[in-house]
């Protein structure tokens, strides 16, 4: 009989310790699986045709109404493509979950100093994003890569116009 009690007051203990660890295992599940949903997959990559239109239309949602009514960036988006000055390598779309949120193009443009003396450089916008995805930072990564896309390509001067309430947090990524 003592063997028996023993059994099973040993056999209490073990499931005792497999339901604790199964219990722990559900809680880690758990845990990996509320980060798996959280967790966002964000691709950068060149504008395709397939794009124009989103972007256009990406374009005219983040500049809707906020400077005049209405806007007239999307269009800019339309012709600059086909301006001699626009940089292709240079024109980003940023992806998150497969969706594109935003864009980043570039022409060339230059600076004339009061001898002469010309610089090429580099003018970007407009940066977009939807306006749902805004002040996330998604914006800061776009032109990030695309700075360093630029300085592999060789330049080593962007200058930007564009409203100093979108400035803050530049001279991070070093604009300011």
């Amino acid at each position: 009989i003592r063997l028996c009690e023993f059994t099973i007051h040993e056999f209490n203990k073990k499931c005792k310790k497999i339901l604790s660890i199964f219990l722990e295992m559900c809680c880690i599940i758990k845990k990996e699986f509320k980060s798996e949903r959280s967790f966002k997959m964000i691709k950068i990559r060149n504008e395709a045709e397939e794009d124009y239109k989103i972007v256009e239309e990406i374009t005219r949602k983040a500049f809707y109404n906020i400077h005049v009514p209405g806007c007239g960036e999307h269009y800019l988006v339309h012709i600059m493509r086909q301006h001699e000055d626009f940089i292709p390598e240079l024109d980003f779309v940023i992806e998150l979950d497969g969706r594109v949120i935003g864009n980043i193009m570039y022409t060339k443009s230059k600076l004339v100093d009061e001898a002469g003396m010309e610089k090429e450089i580099l003018t970007f916008g407009p940066v977009c994003i939807l306006p749902e995805y805004q002040r996330m930072n998604y914006g800061k990564q776009l032109m990030e890569y695309s700075f360093e896309q630029a300085a592999a390509l060789g330049y080593d001067v962007i200058v930007i116009f564009g409203s100093p309430a979108n400035h803050i947090g530049w001279k991070k990524v070093g604009l300011l």
